[in-house]
């Protein structure tokens, strides 16, 4: 799927990026200021759209020059633009029909 691709993309950058540092999971949440849990679904692609703020402070930390942020940053942007709200695991039933959530929901 191309929502898959695009996650295990910005995943995969990041993760060569703090591997390259010499940094683990920990020394980078660390030095970023995110939670290691956040590091991790990042890397995972469990998290949908990282946020400027959170892609500005992971460029720091990895003291990433001007094309690799910009790298990092199109990672996450092709990402967030392919990814998809799914019911049941089908794709939305329609244009402009995007349900988010946080948090638990009873119907």
């Amino acid at each position: 799927m191309a929502s898959e691709a695009s996650a295990a993309s910005f995943g995969t950058t990041l993760r060569a990026l703090r591997q390259s540092a010499g940094f683990s999971q920990p020394d980078l949440a660390e030095r970023s200021g995110l939670s290691v849990a956040a590091i991790r679904d990042l890397e995972q692609g469990r998290r949908s759209r990282p946020r400027a703020r959170s892609l500005a402070q992971l460029g720091r930390a990895l003291m990433l020059e001007s094309s690799q942020q910009s790298d990092l940053t199109a990672a996450a942007h092709a990402r967030g633009a392919a990814a998809a709200v799914t019911v049941g695991g089908s794709p939305p039933p329609g244009p402009g029909v995007r349900i988010r959530l946080l948090g638990s929901l009873a119907a």
